[in-house]
């Protein structure tokens, strides 16, 4: 006998939750890092292992997601839109992984007016006055 799945299981939806919960919320602080100057430190103290967190969460999600039971795909989504699910959620997990493992090299302020993007992208430090 068997069971068709008609959800994605619990641990999925629970990772699946979370990290959506630390994104917005590590998004947020970055956007309160480049706003204040007063509580630069402490979000930076914040912000930091938070993305450690997530990429550690997203590797736990790759792997829960290649070990676990799928649901079916909808009876009415056709052949087009299966493809494109399936290569949007590699998109998700590779931007996932790429943007929590380049923390760091893309900062976007060291000081008042001093903007840099190092290492990932761009090289060069410049200044925008």
């Amino acid at each position: 006998m068997t069971t068709n799945q008609q959800q994605f299981t619990v641990s999925m939806r629970f990772f699946h939750w979370l990290v959506a919960a630390m994104v917005l919320t590590v998004l947020g602080i970055g956007v309160a890092m480049i706003a204040s100057l007063a509580d630069y430190q402490w979000l930076v103290s914040v912000h930091r292992p938070l993305g450690i967190l997530i990429l550690i969460l997203v590797v736990i999600r790759f792997l829960n997601r290649q070990f676990s039971t799928m649901p079916p795909f909808p009876a009415t989504m056709s052949t087009q839109e299966r493809f494109i699910a399936h290569e949007s959620e590699i998109l998700l997990y590779t931007l996932l992984f790429v943007q929590r493992s380049s923390a760091g090299r893309c900062c976007p302020r060291r000081a008042i007016r001093s903007y840099c993007m190092e290492g990932f992208i761009f090289s060069p430090s410049f200044r925008i006055a």
